[in-house]
């Protein structure tokens, strides 16, 4: 923990040195919490609609360099491909749920 909090810089320095303090109720109790509180304040929600816009706009040409237009492509294409993965799971995992309380207030309903 104390690894980043040292090669954090500026702001974000800022914000994880008020949580990392002895009397802080909601210290960070690892890494990753600390992280995952950075991602919370930095993530631009909207990445997947600027990964498309990008993707869409990546054109090579005579002059280009190959290998920097498919380094992009392949970021992109993979940023693309985790959103959907990720979504795809959390709908999977909705429609678990889902069938189990379905299930539930099926078998308690009254049957005629």
């Amino acid at each position: 923990m104390y690894y980043i909090e040292n090669r954090t810089k500026e702001e974000a320095a800022k914000y994880i040195a008020s949580r990392i303090c002895q009397d802080y109720l909601e210290k960070y109790a690892t890494a990753e919490e600390i992280l995952d509180h950075l991602k919370e304040i930095y993530i631009d929600l909207n990445y997947l609609e600027i990964a498309k816009h990008d993707y869409n706009k990546l054109i090579i040409k005579n002059e280009d360099d190959y290998y920097k237009f498919i380094t992009s492509f392949l970021h992109l294409a993979i940023t693309a491909a985790y959103v959907i993965t990720s979504i795809f799971k959390n709908f999977q995992e909705l429609c678990s749920k889902s069938a189990y309380i379905l299930n539930t207030i099926a078998a308690a309903a009254p049957r005629n």
